[in-house]
Formats: C-alpha cells, structure tokens, sequence
C-alpha cells in the first residue's frame, strides 16, 4: 500500500488576511480553548492546546505521528479534524511494544487504543510497524505535518528524522517532542540544537519540550507568516506563555481533582486559581504592548 497526498482542494489555503499581528494572533490562539475529548494521562497533555491551533491553522491534508502509545496527542489531531469536516487524514504508527524510553508494555495497551481509535476510524488509520517499515508505504512529499515521538536516543530520533524527511510536503512541518527532557541517554534535545539552526523553528519549553520546524520548501504564504511572526520576540513570548500557561491551569486542575484530602484540596485551589488570574491579567497586557509597538512603527 502506498499512500498518495489527497487532492489539493484548496482547503490548506488560508483564505484570510491579517492586517497587524494582533489580528493573526487572534486567528492564530482561537482554538486552543477547544475542549479535549480524551483525558489519557501522557507527558503531551501540556501541547495539546498548541495542537489544536496548529492544524486548525495550517490546515494540512496529512498528519503523521511516529510514537503514538495511547493516542494522546494523536486523538487531538483527530477531533480538531472532525471540527473541519474532517479535512486532516490522521495516521499513526506504532509498533505498540514500548521501548527502553517508554518502558515494555502488554498488548492491553493496544486494545485500548483501538477501543479509542472507533470513534475516529472514518478520518483516521493506524499502521501497526516499525518506523523503518512504514516509511516504504508513503511515496515523496505526502505528508503535510510529522510528529516524532518515538525512542529518545540521539541515533534514533536522528535516524527518524532523516528516513522520513523526503515524506514532507512543501507544506512540510515537523514537531519533535521531549526537546527538554535531558536525563538519562535521551538526545531529542542534541538534535533540536543542530536542526534549529537549519530550518526556521521554534520551541516550547514547557512539558518536556516541544519543538517546531519548518521543512517545506515552498510552504503556502500562511505558514511563512505563522513562521516569521515567531521570530520576533514579543510575539514569541507572548505565545510561549499563552500555551504555558494553558499547560499550567490543566495541571493544576488535574492534580485538584485527584486530590483526596482536604487541606491539599484547599492549597492547590489556590495554585490553581493563582495560574488562571496570572494567564488572564498578564496576556493582555502584553497584547497591549504588542499594539502600541505596532502604532508606533506605522507612524
């Protein structure tokens, strides 16, 4: 089987202009409150937010994801899908075995990501295979956005990286999880270090890390503006706290509803409602500094 881009509808063109930044921000940020269907527990829950508004935004044709375990990030690109008419072809791969990094699991693990996967099965496919077997199954530049979340090793990852960059588009966006993540013989963060320097990127730093790569060699006029707006340093900024501090209200809201006692309850309602004031009084202030930069320079 091979796997062919779908047809160019159109639909991974943006049909809309900015006239400022605030206004492609404001585009940009509009769906990250989607409310997630799934709550598995994964090291990926922080970035699903910043999922949400990357697919909603570059409206790709094809999402690939290298590592997929439960399906925590791969189910979000699933629903986002369905909320555009299921416009995005969502794959996963695994083999789902686990490895030295994610630790060896039962096939248990397996069942249930297909009890879950149902609900997608009209927009979305698994292939159940190594990395290195899969990649034959998809032919040159068919796939719009690629996530690599598999073993953590320098080789690995780099190994992963370049067996499957022929398979991007010109659209071509590749996300490397656990950019942050230095313990033990993790290397994501080695090989962020050298590719970020080669392709216009940009990182998360919360959540393990997550980094952001532009491959496409001629990407629609969308994606260079989404690409160039993150290369100035008050929007960049803004935006990593907008998703950090998404990442830390959800934690705080989790660990508050797993909280048994009621002293503990009590303190984390605090850090809680601490996380939402500082997110809601700290972004527009810098919104507001981000429009009065923009009056000054047209003047």
């Amino acid at each position: 089987m091979f796997y062919q881009l779908p047809p160019d509808d159109d639909h991974n063109e943006l049909p809309l202009t900015f006239n400022s930044e605030i206004g492609f921000l404001n585009y940009f940020l509009s769906a990250a409150f989607t409310e997630k269907e799934n709550n598995l527990a994964s090291a990926w829950t922080g970035h699903e937010p910043f999922l949400f508004c990357l697919l909603h935004y570059t409206k790709p044709r094809r999402f690939v994801e290298l590592g997929t375990h439960k399906g925590n990030s791969f189910f979000a690109a699933c629903q986002i899908s369905q909320t555009m008419n299921n416009a995005i072809e969502c794959i996963a791969i695994d083999t789902w075995e686990g490895d030295e990094h994610a630790g060896f699991y039962s096939n248990k693990v397996f069942e249930n990501f297909k009890r879950d996967f149902i609900k997608y099965d009209n927009i979305a496919k698994y292939i159940r295979k190594r990395f290195s077997e899969a990649v034959s199954m998809f032919e040159n530049k068919s796939i719009d956005i690629l996530h690599i979340d598999g073993l953590h090793t320098y080789e690995a990852v780099k190994e992963d990286f370049e067996t499957w960059l022929p398979k991007l588009s010109d659209l071509g966006i590749i996300l490397l999880h656990d950019t942050q993540a230095k313990t033990k013989d993790f290397g994501v963060w080695k090989l962020w270090e050298e590719l970020q320097n080669t392709y216009p990127s940009f990182e998360f730093e919360h959540s393990h890390g997550l980094g952001v790569l532009l491959v496409g060699q001629n990407p629609p006029a969308h994606i260079k503006l989404l690409f160039n707006a993150m290369k100035k340093e008050e929007v960049v900024q803004l935006v990593k706290y907008f998703f950090s501090g998404i990442a830390g209200v959800e934690k705080s809201k989790k660990v508050l509803k797993q909280s048994i006692k009621r002293s503990v309850q009590k303190e984390f309602k605090k850090s809680y409602t601490w996380r939402i004031g500082r997110l809601f009084t700290y972004l527009p202030s810098q919104f507001y500094k981000l429009i009065q930069k923009q009056k000054r320079e047209q003047f």
